[in-house]
C-alpha cells in the first residue's frame, strides 16, 4: 500500500483520484499546505492550476523535505512552459488533468 497525498481542491478530480487509489488498495490523504500529513507519502499530486496555493513553491517545499517522495503536477492544460517550470521546481511528472487518473497506476508503482 502506497500513501498518496493530494493537494487538489477540485472536488470532482480529487474524488476520481481518491476512488482510483482506494480501488488499488492505496492510502489517500488530502492535507492542507501547512500539514505534516504529506511527510510520509511516497507520491504527492499537486494541482498546478491552484494559484492560491502557490503550487511551484509547494512543489519546492515538498521536494526539499524528502528526496524519497515523487511529486506529480497536473493542470487543465499543460504547456511546454508550465512543464519546464514544474520540472525545474521538482515535479517528476506533469499530466493534463484529463489523463491523470488513467496514468495513476504507473505513477504510484514507480513512485511507491
Amino acid at each position: 500500500m502506497t500513501k498518496v497525498a493530494l493537494f487538489i481542491r477540485d472536488f470532482e478530480l480529487g474524488t476520481r483520484i481518491a476512488d482510483s487509489l482506494t480501488a488499488r488498495g492505496d492510502e489517500c490523504v488530502f492535507p492542507d499546505t501547512e500539514s505534516e500529513d504529506s511527510q510520509d507519502a511516497k507520491v504527492v499530486i499537486v494541482d498546478l492550476d491552484e494559484v492560491d496555493q502557490k503550487p511551484m513553491d509547494l512543489v519546492r517545499k515538498l521536494v526539499s523535505e524528502s528526496s524519497e517522495m515523487s511529486v506529480v503536477g497536473c493542470a487543465g492544460r499543460v504547456s511546454k512552459g508550465l512543464m519546464d517550470e514544474a520540472k525545474e521546481a521538482g515535479c517528476r511528472w506533469v499530466f493534463p488533468k484529463s489523463s491523470l487518473v488513467r496514468n495513476l497506476p504507473a505513477v504510484v508503482e514507480s513512485g511507491g
